[in-house]
């Protein structure tokens, strides 16, 4: 299973090339699908990263007990 971070970063990355996409678009409804999808990946990272948080969180806890 990948780590959520990995997966909100490829999603980052994925946006990013949507917003590229979208620049050279012949159209504007086409540029327009283009930014819908980047931010449907921004949303989808966002959400990877909040689901990473809890395990971020145990990690630090388990970290500093052993201390």
């Amino acid at each position: 299973m990948e780590h959520p971070l990995s997966n909100a970063q490829r999603y980052r990355e994925r946006a990013e090339k949507c917003r590229q996409l979208a620049g050279t678009a012949s159209s504007a409804e086409v540029q327009n699908q283009y930014e819908k999808m980047a931010e449907q990946y921004i949303a989808l990272a966002e959400v990877e990263e909040t689901l990473s948080l809890p395990a971020a969180l145990s990690s630090e806890t388990i970290a500093n007990r052993s201390k």
